[in-house]
């Protein structure tokens, strides 16, 4: 398997690629980590990182990084998944997220920073995101890949109960 796992934050891709991961013995990278490990201000480094994960033979990419690696997960991948939110409802996500971090009854999956960049993810979740992630999903399509779609939680449950029962 090679997949690529995209959204908005806190809408459960990397709980999601972890459970994938784990179902399907598949080894799963985070961009989030990557991001964190490199630094955002340093895009073909974490383009080529990126593009070194996508070399092997299977894996699960869970993030977004449009601006750093706009295609190459997408042209190595077999199957790429999207998880669709209101943006409203992904920044809320994300401000209780935080909160539950910050009382230390969630542990962050993904990533190790643990922050509310508010000036980052609001321009993100309510401008940039959706644009960017148009135009990924336009060419996985336009290549022929697979894509599936979570518009709820419910999505997610009953896509991994059909794999096990498939596997």
């Amino acid at each position: 398997m090679r997949a690529v796992v995209l959204g908005p934050p806190a809408s459960g891709k990397s709980r999601f690629a972890l459970e994938l991961g784990a179902i399907t013995g598949v080894q799963v990278f985070h961009v989030d980590l990557v991001v964190e490990d490199i630094g955002r201000r340093h895009p073909e480094e974490i383009r080529m990182r990126l593009a070194e994960y996508a070399s092997r033979d299977s894996w699960i990419i869970d993030g977004n990084s449009f601006g750093k690696d706009p295609v190459g997960r997408i042209n190595r991948s077999q199957v790429v998944f999207v998880f669709r939110c209101a943006p409203m409802l992904s920044l809320m996500r994300h401000v209780m997220r935080w909160v539950r971090l910050r009382a230390g009854a969630e542990k962050r999956l993904g990533a190790r920073r643990s922050d509310l960049d508010l000036k980052f993810f609001i321009p993100y979740i309510f401008v940039h995101l959706s644009r960017r992630q148009k135009a990924v999903i336009g060419y996985a399509q336009s290549i022929g890949k697979e894509i599936v779609v979570f518009k709820k939680r419910r999505d997610v449950t009953n896509y991994k109960l059909r794999l096990l029962d498939s596997g």
